[in-house]
């Protein structure tokens, strides 16, 4: 029988930290331990996981140095043969997860990350489901986005061959780990296609600026990526993120009356027509300058992203940001 590991990393949560421990409580499948590591919190944390310690197996409050050191020194204490984190603002979508999951890694036949999909809550009260893209296709997506942490499971070896979380990423330690993992021809990643857990998107990774620059860093350095191929195959997903996101703005900009839509479509115009696009072709055949192309791609896509929810803000009531989806493959 599968043993699962879960893992929720907390500090000042008391907000939300009582419906995520009901939800692993409410879990349906016995081979489960619940450890809490929580930063020294000084509201109420402690005091609700003491009103739940019949379901708490490990808890540990003390300073850390982030999420990722709390989240190593969870690993240090697990004994589940899989892992999970689930956000102290999140929570699994209904009894069954742990179960299903099982019984998918049983039938799977040998697997070391498995993930599924979540619901997003936004701040407006709005949600989606997002269900990632299947493990074929995880390293294209992982070029501009990320697998969602919230909805994966990753059996003990994955951790034995790849380390743990790099503490020095104070936002997208989880991004870096994914990558190594993805990238390891000894390990087998399978996607299970059911909703696992509700995530809150207004937490720390939703800090865009710093998230997104540490992701750029981390998939930058990835030898896989550096490939001259996969050099050429980033710089075409970017544009094609770059141009998604400018049709997103003149729609958005529209939303916020005429001069502003003008004024926004002019600078799209000559943005787009004074990009080097004959520099940038030319860039696709010799490596020395196709580093030069990706970096101004990505900064110019995350400058984008950030414009994007800015006016998403400005022209919903309700304050919700709207964000593009990049264009398929």
């Amino acid at each position: 029988m599968i043993k699962f590991s879960v893992v929720t990393v907390a500090k000042n949560a008391a907000a939300t930290l009582q419906q995520c421990i009901a939800s692993v409580a409410a879990q349906r499948y016995s081979a489960l331990e619940y450890i809490i590591i929580d930063g020294a919190s000084t509201d109420d944390t402690a005091a609700i996981v003491s009103r739940h310690k019949a379901r708490v197996d490990r808890f540990v409050s003390e300073p850390d140095r982030g999420i990722y050191d709390a989240m190593n020194k969870a690993l240090k204490l697990a004994s589940g043969d899989f892992v999970h984190f689930l956000g102290a603002d999140d929570y699994f979508v209904d009894g069954n997860v742990l179960q299903e999951v099982a019984s998918f890694i049983e039938q799977a036949g040998g697997c070391d990350l498995v993930y599924g999909g979540i619901e997003v809550r936004h701040p407006s009260g709005r949600t989606e489901v997002f269900m990632p893209p299947p493990a074929e296709s995880a390293l294209r997506f992982l070029v501009s986005g990320c697998l969602p942490h919230q909805a994966s499971f990753a059996s003990r070896r994955a951790f034995e061959l790849t380390g743990g979380f790099d503490d020095r990423y104070r936002i997208a330690g989880d991004y870096d780990w994914f990558l190594r993992v993805v990238t390891d021809p000894r390990l087998v990643t399978r996607r299970f296609e059911r909703m696992i857990a509700s995530y809150r998107i207004d937490g720390l990774s939703n800090r865009l600026a710093q998230s997104q620059r540490e992701a750029f860093a981390i998939q930058n350095a990835v030898p896989v990526f550096r490939q001259p191929e996969w050099l050429q195959r980033r710089i075409g997903i970017y544009l094609r993120d770059s141009l998604a996101y400018g049709r997103q703005a003149e729609a958005l900009s529209r939303r916020l009356g005429p001069r502003i839509w003008l004024r926004k479509t002019i600078r799209l115009l000559g943005c787009f027509g004074a990009y080097p696009f004959e520099r940038l072709i030319a860039s696709l055949r010799p490596q020395t300058l196709r580093e030069p192309a990706l970096a101004r791609l990505q900064d110019r896509v995350l400058r984008q992203r950030i414009e994007n929810d800015d006016l998403g803000r400005r022209s919903n009531p309700s304050g919700q940001p709207l964000r593009a989806q990049a264009a398929p493959d």
